[in-house]
């Protein structure tokens, strides 16, 4: 949720209209014109999976059976640091 969150205030800086009402990484981020390597872009995709799958309970469960801790130490990591590098690309376009 975080990256989703990040890239709709990227989308607000570009467009200075709301975004769209829309939980699809990769479409937020092409709305945003930011770019991406292939490894970030596959990771947008899967924490767009992730999300969808823990919004509606009847994922949740199958969901939890994939959340090992090397599953979610890997996944945490890389998502903090995509985080971290929206957060300073909101910062050089205030």
């Amino acid at each position: 949720l975080v990256i989703e969150k990040a890239l709709k205030i990227l989308v607000m800086q570009k467009t200075k209209e709301y975004p769209p009402k829309i939980h699809s990484l990769p479409r937020l981020a092409e709305l945003a014109g930011e770019v991406f390597t292939e490894e970030e872009k596959e990771l947008l995709e899967d924490a767009s999976e992730f999300n969808l799958e823990t919004r509606y309970p009847e994922d949740r469960r199958e969901f939890a059976k994939r959340c090992t801790k090397k599953f979610v130490d890997l996944y945490y990591t890389n998502i903090q640091a995509v985080y971290r590098m929206l957060c300073q690309r909101m910062k050089q376009k205030k």
